[in-house]
């Protein structure tokens, strides 16, 4: 039995109000003004300011994040830690190491399939921690692969007898992006 967390077509929307906007409504009633009156200034529904006023539904609307932000973060740290490695993990290996890990704290969650997230949790938790993002891996060739650190030295020594003599002001880090050897098939043109 797969349980659907996403939120069905046409269900009842929620409209998200600051912080600042209930605090603000919530102020305006302890003067002494009613929740009806509050509510037609703010245009913050009725039952929101009740609810807000009495500590009802103090957690936001929707499914509850699994994990604990503690462990989300720690779970993100590693993911960051990996790609720093030169091993970035994609979407299928983030699933894998969240099943994996609820395994081995024995925690069973009835909303992933066999403790494996899906999709739309990875989208969640990529919402809930920004600092990872998405990107495409591309190889270096075998060429860039082979080079040694005897090449690289032999490349500096080169490079600093070339440079002897050369003011710095003359000096320019430029990049190949936009030099070409063929000025007729050129992109920019």
């Amino acid at each position: 039995m797969t349980r659907k967390y996403r939120r069905k077509l046409g269900a009842r929307s929620y409209k998200d109000y600051t912080a600042d906007e209930i605090q603000a409504a919530l102020r305006i009633i302890e003067e002494g003004m009613s929740e009806r009156s509050a509510s037609e200034i703010t245009g913050i529904p009725r039952g929101t300011l009740q609810n807000k006023r009495i500590g009802k539904h103090q957690k936001s609307p929707g499914g509850q994040p699994v994990l604990s932000p503690d462990l989300e973060k720690k779970i993100a740290d590693h993911c960051m830690a990996q790609a720093d490695f030169g091993f970035p993990v994609d979407e299928f290996c983030l699933r894998n190491v969240i099943k994996d890990l609820l395994d081995y704290m024995g925690m069973t969650v009835d909303s992933f399939n066999g403790n494996y997230p899906g999709s739309d949790w990875v989208k969640g938790f990529l919402q809930r921690n920004q600092a990872l993002t998405q990107r495409l891996c591309t190889n270096i060739t075998r060429k860039r692969a082979g080079v040694t650190t005897e090449d690289m030295q032999e490349y500096f020594r080169h490079l600093t007898n070339e440079l002897d003599g050369v003011p710095l002001d003359n000096i320019w880090n430029h990049d190949k992006t936009n030099l070409t050897d063929d000025p007729v098939n050129s992109p920019s043109q």
